[in-house]
């Protein structure tokens, strides 16, 4: 049976004993929610903050547009509505996050967006720069792939043919793998004796 560990760090660790990498970088950029709202012009429009993020989901069909008007009501606030939706409509979760995946992949930056003017700006520098953002978005990707770089999701390279490390601290659109609908995550829990918070899991 196959098994797998998610580790997840500790806000008491530091940065730097996680990725020592970071000591040699000369501009870290950290990106929070609403950073890609406010980054500028976007195909096929910038991605809506949280607070329009259901009605967005709901227009694009799928699991939104399925909802009961109370569950729906509650994506008001869209952390609370996951919360209630979790409670009410388990089963359904996988895929309204797969949804949402799809809905956030379509976004692309145009000329004269901010991401695209930061990667440009770093000019020589832009190879040991770390990129760290909350939203789940690829338009930072999108906008370094277009300078000529690529992208690096797991640390800081010096490493030429890498170009910018991207830290995707809340996950992205494009990191859901394949499975099986009948896949099953069982016996689920954690450790937390140590300095990272440790989530177990198996899969069936």
């Amino acid at each position: 049976m196959p098994s797998f560990r998610l580790s997840v760090a500790c806000t008491s660790i530091e940065l730097d004993q996680l990725f020592p990498e970071l000591l040699e970088v000369s501009s870290l950029f950290l990106f929070g929610a609403g950073a890609s709202f406010g980054s500028g012009p976007c195909a096929p429009h910038p991605p809506p903050l949280g607070a329009g993020l259901f009605d967005a989901l709901k227009n694009a069909g799928g699991i939104a547009a399925t909802l009961p008007s109370g569950l729906a009501d509650a994506f008001g606030d869209f952390e609370f509505g996951m919360d209630r939706f979790w409670m009410e409509r388990n089963e359904d979760v996988p895929q309204f996050l797969r949804d949402m995946a799809s809905y956030f992949s379509h976004f692309e930056p145009l000329a004269g967006n901010q991401y695209m003017k930061l990667v440009n700006l770093l000019g020589g520098t832009r190879k040991r720069a770390v990129f760290v953002t909350t939203n789940y978005d690829m338009l930072i990707e999108a906008a370094v792939t277009r300078s000529g770089l690529s992208v690096a999701y797991n640390s800081p390279s010096s490493d030429s043919q890498i170009g910018i490390a991207l830290l995707k601290i809340h996950g992205s659109c494009n990191f859901w793998p394949e499975t099986h609908r009948n896949l099953m995550f069982q016996g689920i829990h954690f450790d937390v004796s140590g300095s990272l918070i440790l989530l177990y899991s198996r899969i069936t």
